[in-house]
């Protein structure tokens, strides 16, 4: 077996040891889910900012003949865009609710599998539970609608794929749920492309989805649309990461240092368990030399997450650097365990 397993069905994935471990975790989550969703309708928890004065009325326009992005400025990329007006025709609320919550289920098993398919199963249980503890907190403490999650599940899903066509499909698509997944593509050019008609596939392919997700806007609406959005959640960007975007507000440690500092510390505290873990991993396999290319671009990929919190400090950014941390941990513990029984 090759240092980057190839894709397994679920199947495989039932048959492991640790699945009443990983399902138990599911339950948690499925739980957590449902409870957040009935404090919501009886009306005692809000729903974040920007789904209650974003989305949920652009998505209710859209219905009533307004376009996205040229009526309605945002910043998000155009399969959540899509996303967001299926969820208005369907009831928006109920309908995030069950995509978010399969989402972070999804993540938490794919934690698991990322290790168990190097028949790593403790360490794989170890790690999915360093992941939904930090989940968990986040959906208790954040209003939990939102498209990190969404793309998060997506990237990890392509991940499982050794082809750079499908890793280029699936990547790009969990980039046009949210910008962010963009920070994974150079680890991924580096480690798993292993040739360069394989990082020109992942490219092109990529780059097609992108392509397809923009003209569809100028095809359903207009070309007003379709170049509304490409400035909004393409070139807008660069104004975002440094905090002169007119999106959202303006906290960036460049921008408004002391601010951001105050933010992190109080809602980054989630990563402190999965951080810790995953240095100790981290120093632990390099004394050992046992840091091998899997774990290289687990280690890289927590790196271009971690510059995501340098932007905004908020709780679901922490999502995308809790997955490669998590998956570090479980695996740092149970290999110091075994050499140490």
């Amino acid at each position: 077996m090759g240092q980057f397993p190839r894709y397994t069905y679920i199947s495989d994935l039932i048959d492991t040891p640790g699945r009443k471990a990983v399902f138990g975790m599911v339950f948690l989550i499925i739980l957590t889910t449902t409870g957040r969703f009935v404090l919501y309708s009886v009306g005692f928890l809000d729903l974040a900012t920007d789904a209650a004065d974003a989305w949920i009325p652009m998505g209710q326009a859209v219905l009533s003949g307004a376009e996205p992005y040229a009526d309605f400025p945002d910043n998000k990329p155009p399969l959540f865009i899509f996303l967001t007006i299926i969820a208005s025709v369907v009831g928006y609320v109920p309908f995030m609710m069950v995509i978010v919550g399969l989402a972070n289920a999804t993540i938490v098993v794919e934690i698991y599998g990322w290790l168990s398919r190097e028949r790593r199963e403790v360490a794989g249980v170890i790690a999915a539970g360093i992941g939904t503890g930090a989940i968990l907190n986040t959906m208790v403490s954040y209003p939990m609608l939102n498209n990190k999650t969404i793309s998060i599940a997506v990237l990890l899903i392509s991940l499982r794929f050794r082809k750079p066509v499908h890793l280029g499909l699936g990547v790009g698509i969990s980039c046009l749920l949210a910008q962010q997944s963009i920070l994974a593509i150079p680890a991924i050019m580096w480690f798993r492309l292993r040739t360069i008609r394989g990082a020109v596939v992942f490219s092109i392919t990529g780059m097609a989805v992108a392509a397809v997700s923009f003209l569809a806007i100028g095809l359903v609406w207009s070309l007003d649309s379709m170049y509304a959005s490409v400035v909004q959640s393409l070139i807008v960007t660069g104004s975002y990461t440094a905090g002169t975007s007119s999106f959202g507000t303006q906290i960036s440690v460049w921008n408004m240092p002391a601010v951001w500092a105050e933010k992190a510390i109080r809602r980054q505290q989630f990563l402190i368990l999965p951080g810790v873990a995953a240095m100790f991993g981290v120093l632990y396999g390099y004394l050992k030399g046992a840091l091998s290319k899997r774990r290289l671009f687990e280690i890289s990929l927590a790196i271009c997450f971690i510059t995501l919190l340098f932007v905004r400090p908020w709780y679901h950014y922490g999502y995308y650097p809790t997955v490669p941390l998590s998956i570090l941990g479980g695996w740092g513990v149970t290999e110091f365990v075994k050499d140490t029984l």
